[in-house]
């Protein structure tokens, strides 16, 4: 995501320097942004949302994050013209103020409020939400789970 971020503060940086190659640096990148969300946080988003979701619930956490995401999207569909249009706000690459500064804050919300999970599998993973463990400190906490009575029961 901070990728992202600065690129879009690069692309908003191009935007108000007057010279003819500034066209240049936007189209670059608005590339390279795509590439970098294409290959990092826009599948990212989908593996963290069902992985994240407690074993009860994962259905509907998905569809819901899901919907979320299609909303977004469509209000992004909707909005992009009129921000581009010469006709209406004209903004041009100044977009990227806008997208940069909702990335900081994204930046800080995932910063905050995403665990890691590598390691961990779900019945971990629900202890740790149960215990209300604080997301950055997921990957730290040990836990007292005995799994070997569990495996040993089923075989």
């Amino acid at each position: 995501m901070p990728a992202c971020t600065l690129d879009c503060l690069g692309l908003a940086i191009r935007s108000v320097i007057p010279a003819q190659g500034a066209l240049s640096g936007q189209a670059a990148f608005t590339a390279i942004y795509m590439c970098v969300f294409e290959t990092g946080i826009g599948p990212v988003a989908y593996a963290l949302n069902g992985e994240l979701g407690s074993a009860k619930l994962r259905s509907k956490t998905i569809g819901w994050g899901t919907c979320v995401n299609s909303f977004w999207i469509g209000v992004l569909v909707v909005i992009m013209p009129y921000l581009l249009n010469p006709n209406e706000a004209d903004l041009k690459g100044k977009v990227g103020w806008i997208f940069a500064g909702s990335g900081v804050i994204g930046t800080v919300w995932a910063y905050c409020f995403i665990p890691e999970t590598a390691g961990r599998n779900v019945d971990e993973l629900d202890e740790l939400f149960n215990r209300r463990i604080p997301p950055r400190t997921f990957h730290k906490t040990v836990l007292d789970l005995d799994r070997s009575a569990t495996y040993n029961a089923r075989t």
